[in-house]
């Protein structure tokens, strides 16, 4: 069980947090059709702990005339993972950027109380990425990739430990996510990590071991999806056999590594790409 020591409590307390969210022009309307809502049950180490912080985060609802973007990655079956909050039933129309090229999607599932969403779109150009069942710790180094401010970027980030995250506005429920310091960041001068919300984070073997979900408007901390959660979605959509002949991206994180090498490298084989949700 991650522990999170009451020394960096109130650090986690006081840090303003930003969703990867930009906003544009919207395009055409058009249905997504009825996703179905699937109930993920967090992991026993989840439960409630005194000594666990709790951070709030508030959604609102997409601008009349705007759209929100984020990062998706491919899982196997035709089946692709975002956060919640880039991609929900406020959009009525869910596109995904590859090469320059528009890929209409849809969504297919959403988890009840924890920021996650998997979209269903062809997977002809993408190598899917799999979920690992490994143990995370404490000081672990992983890689965040993604879009932010719709431009290829990532971060590196150690593991500090486990906090609950809860929503506020058009979600609802407290989840538990990990919380990361940055270590570093393509670009360097990048001041925010808006865009990159839903996209992978990988561990030392290319594993995918979390979904950023919120980071701090300044440097400093990264939230993602505990890992269990991860494992129980690979669970309910049967993508186990899947998930199991799917190649870990291990060169994108052989050292020494390369932030930009790696998300070009990524995002050039289709497993990270540029969600856009275009409101209702």
């Amino acid at each position: 069980m991650l522990h999170l020591y009451r020394s960096i409590f109130a650090c986690f307390i006081v840090a303003v947090l930003s969703f990867a969210i930009a906003r544009y022009t919207a395009p055409t309307h058009i249905e997504t059709g009825k996703p179905r809502f699937v109930t993920l049950t967090p992991p026993e180490s989840a439960s409630a702990n005194a000594d666990v912080p709790v951070f709030s985060i508030d959604v609102d609802k997409i601008p009349a005339g705007m759209t929100d973007r984020g990062t998706s990655f491919p899982i196997g079956n035709g089946l692709w993972l975002t956060a919640q909050h880039v991609a929900n039933t406020g959009c009525g129309q869910i596109v995904l950027i590859k090469d320059g090229k528009n890929v209409p999607a849809r969504i297919k599932f959403l988890g009840h109380g924890v920021d996650l969403a998997v979209l269903e779109a062809p997977t002809s150009f993408s190598l899917p990425l799999p979920i690992t069942n490994a143990a995370v710790l404490e000081g672990q180094n992983a890689f965040a990739f993604g879009f932010p401010n719709g431009k290829l970027g990532a971060a590196q980030a150690s593991l500090l430990g486990l906090a609950h995250m809860k929503f506020a506005g058009t979600l609802a429920g407290t989840t538990p996510v990990l919380a990361w310091a940055e270590v570093d960041r393509y670009p360097n001068a990048l001041e925010s990590l808006q865009g990159i919300s839903g996209g992978p984070v990988l561990d030392q073997n290319g594993d995918v071991i979390g979904v950023i979900v919120a980071t701090s408007v300044r440097r400093g901390r990264d939230f993602t999806v505990a890992p269990q959660i991860l494992g129980e979605i690979v669970r309910q959509l049967g993508l186990e056999q899947a998930q199991s002949s799917e190649t870990p991206a291990r060169a994108a994180v052989a050292p020494p590594v390369s932030l930009e090498r790696s998300a070009s490298a990524l995002s050039k084989e289709g497993r990270i790409v540029e969600t856009y949700c275009i409101p209702r």
